[in-house]
């Protein structure tokens, strides 16, 4: 997801956010359990707090992870979303060229 989301980095506002988002998101991951997203959720939010990030960017790191636990609704919103995004941007920088 990270090459993905490079190309566009400067398009996007608060990419860290998103970084950590998606880097952190399946850092557990049990296939037997139900608790991954809660879990790496948690995990996210202790390491943000000690790299000193702010609270705010955090709870929204952490609420972030919580929206992929229902992954094939959730996470084909998400990507829905960001693949418009990357589109109309690149729709508009073609019209530049």
């Amino acid at each position: 997801m990270f090459e993905e989301i490079d190309a566009v980095r400067n398009q996007i506002k608060k990419f860290d956010n998103i970084s950590f988002s998606i880097f952190y998101h399946d850092i557990i991951y049990d296939a037997s359990s139900k608790l991954n997203e809660e879990k790496s959720a948690d995990i996210a939010k202790e390491r943000l707090q000690i790299l000193g990030v702010n609270n705010d960017d955090i709870q929204r790191i952490y609420e972030q992870i919580l929206t992929t636990k229902s992954h094939k609704n959730q996470i084909m919103r998400i990507l829905i979303f960001f693949w418009m995004q990357i589109y109309q941007f690149l729709e508009k920088a073609h019209k530049f060229m």
